[in-house]
């Protein structure tokens, strides 16, 4: 049994003798405390060149009690968040993957593998082939391939069953830290005028109406967000600037648009009675200010103060997550393929535009994980074609996986048997 395990995991994708993409992991795992690791992902510096250069590196901690703590080193930016150590199953359940993949009838021998003299042996299912020290019950190498691409993973382990320090599960704010992102806030609630303490700019509260604008996208962000499908840094300054109108003939009182780099403008429809103002409603289409005059009030928003409560409940949010784990079971291409039916496997599903129905899906299958796009209305492209995407394929797509993972919702997925028909 894997009490305790400390490894590098170096996983690279080519095509040909040309690197797509290479990720390393140093990992260190203790089942009564959690994960740490530190990730490296390099990348071509052009699209033809040979020369890596790295995109993304980030130091990572998720502890039993839900806790997620993350530092991306290059942005500078240290992330909260509450999400389940089970997110990161394909990094520590290393035995138990091992053990479904070889118990899989259709696994067959290959030749074995050597490293540094020694041989392990090796079995191939379907595009994927693991080498394993049969004593340590580990794997040592893996192989897929996926459309002309040979995605591998190299194993060194460093300590197995031994003592971990505990400073390795600790990872405090870094004093370099330019941010400190909360990505589960509390649920915000209505800023009241009663309580505002603030004086008024040209009659308006500026803080409390910035504030109703942050509390309606943040809990709307799922279903309506309009600020869900701009792929931005978080910590990109909006310009705001409020409109009020000249006369009653025109509706609502306020408009309050948002000037996003590189996407236009956003306008916000707000109204307000004695106890505060409200949102009742947004557009991102152009809309005439006829009838408006802009008050000179300097304000400004950072886009990371608009982040969505992802982890919140949501009758929407299950509708989506429940048809997404049936179109995976219903893929018999690929659970026949892998031999995938009775058994249980993860799914994570990471939404970055509930408003565009757009995401991410991951199943870690025996340690691999695969990924493909995710769309209510499509549902999934691999139930149509019966082909997945490996997540090491792409390497932008690697950086967008890795950032967007401390936002899964994962799910435990029994997969059923799908018995082939006879042909006549």
């Amino acid at each position: 049994m894997l009490n305790t395990v400390e490894y590098t995991l170096r996983t690279s994708s080519t095509t040909g003798d040309f690197i797509n993409a290479v990720v390393t992991y140093e990992v260190s795992y203790d089942s009564n405390r959690g994960i740490a690791y530190q990730v490296e992902l390099q990348a071509p510096t052009t699209e033809l060149s040979r020369d890596l250069e790295t995109v993304w590196q980030a130091r990572i901690l998720n502890t039993n009690d839900e806790r997620r703590l993350e530092y991306d080193i290059r942005q500078r930016i240290y992330y909260q968040t509450r999400q389940t150590v089970r997110v990161e199953r394909a990094l520590y359940n290393l035995q138990e993957d091992l053990r479904k993949f070889l118990e899989s009838p259709g696994a067959e021998e290959v030749a074995s593998f050597t490293i540094n003299g020694r041989q392990y042996p090796g079995y191939r299912l379907n595009t994927l082939t693991i080498w394993y020290d049969p004593v340590q019950y580990l794997p040592v190498r893996r192989e897929n391939m996926d459309r002309g691409n040979i995605i591998s993973d190299e194993f060194t382990y460093h300590n197995i069953n031994g003592p971990i320090g505990a400073e390795v599960f600790t990872l405090p704010k870094p004093a370099e830290a330019i941010a400190d992102f909360n990505l589960y806030p509390e649920a915000p609630t209505l800023p009241r005028f009663e309580n505002v303490t603030e004086s008024p700019q040209y009659g308006i509260y500026v803080n409390a109406l910035l504030e109703e604008i942050k509390r309606h996208v943040t809990l709307n962000q799922w279903e309506y967000g309009p600020f869900a499908t701009i792929k931005l840094p978080w910590l990109t300054e909006m310009a705001v600037t409020i409109y009020r109108r000249r006369t009653s003939e025109v509706f609502p009182p306020l408009i309050v648009t948002f000037d996003v780099p590189a996407q236009g403008r956003t306008y916000f429809f707000i109204t307000y009675d004695f106890l505060g103002y409200v949102v009742t409603g947004f557009t991102q289409d152009f809309f005439e200010l006829t009838g408006y005059e802009a008050l000179p009030i300097t304000a400004s928003v950072m886009l990371e103060e608009l982040a969505p409560l992802y982890a919140a409940p949501s009758s929407e949010k299950d509708f989506v997550v429940d048809n997404f784990i049936i179109s995976v079971q219903s893929n018999d291409f690929f659970i026949n393929a892998f031999e995938m039916g009775g058994k249980t496997f993860d799914l994570i599903i990471k939404n970055f535009s509930f408003h565009e129905n757009e995401g991410y899906l991951l199943l870690n299958v025996y340690g691999k994980e695969y990924w493909d796009n995710a769309n209510l209305e499509a549902m999934f492209n691999f139930v149509a074609t019966g082909q997945m995407a490996d997540a090491h394929t792409t390497p932008i797509l690697i950086y967008a996986l890795n950032t967007l993972k401390r936002m899964g919702i994962y799910r435990e997925v029994t997969m059923p048997f799908f018995q082939e028909l006879p042909t006549v």
